[in-house]
């Protein structure tokens, strides 16, 4: 597969985490771990121009400078586009969900849209990983995890970002700004759900698309 076929998949991969993104802000019900540490120091800023895509570039420029120092391998033109670009799609889908006026009273609906958004967010991130352009920082992390610690997966090293991801929005979006929709139920399925669905969605993807047995995200 050449570059710009790459390119493309990871572009597509970015947009679909980006709309998982804003179905999940549309269920009210809670964001996966990094949404929410993104969405909780949003909301603490406030500020007009501190938009939801200026910090999460901001904290995955962080992001990408620890793993720059620890595994830069990881780091790649889909990487830079990966974590450049979420974000705008975030704002992008959450600001077209607005004019088509999707219905967040109906728990049922909003029950769909956290399922919709959480497996939408594995799927891009599965996606965009398959073409080994780089992975965003923040999914990068588990792995330097694992280099440190070998007996580690990436499965569980996910899940100790996620915690610590959660430890800060809790304590932003809870306790300070005293928020439901940061921290609630989808932040738990999203921290169990994308550790689970993102092997299998890599692994669908790598045999039907990519064409090889390859699964980075074990």
């Amino acid at each position: 597969m050449n570059i710009v076929k790459k390119i493309i998949i990871v572009l597509i991969g970015t947009f679909i985490i980006g709309l998982g993104i804003a179905f999940t802000t549309y269920s009210k019900l809670g964001q996966d771990c990094l949404a929410a540490l993104v969405f909780s120091i949003h909301y603490l800023i406030d500020l007009p121009f501190f938009t939801y895509s200026v910090c999460y570039f901001i904290i995955n420029g962080i992001f990408c400078i620890l793993v720059l120092i620890f595994s830069k391998d990881k780091i790649h033109i889909g990487s830079i586009l990966n974590f450049t670009l979420t974000g705008i799609c975030v704002d992008l889908c959450i600001y077209l969900f607005s004019l088509i006026k999707m219905d967040t009273d109906i728990f049922v609906l909003r029950a769909l849209y956290s399922f919709i958004g959480i497996s939408l967010i594995s799927l891009g991130i599965a996606l965009y990983g398959s073409v080994n352009l780089g992975l965003a920082p923040y999914d990068a992390l588990p792995f330097i995890i694992n280099k440190v610690f070998k007996k580690i997966k990436y499965s569980i090293g996910r899940m100790i970002v996620a915690l610590v991801c959660i430890i800060v929005a809790f304590v932003i979006g809870v306790l300070i700004l005293n928020r439901s929709d940061i921290i609630n139920i989808n932040t738990l399925l999203a921290s169990i759900l994308l550790s689970v669905e993102i092997p299998i969605f890599s692994k669908m993807i790598h045999k039907n698309i990519i064409k090889t047995d390859i699964n980075i995200f074990n």
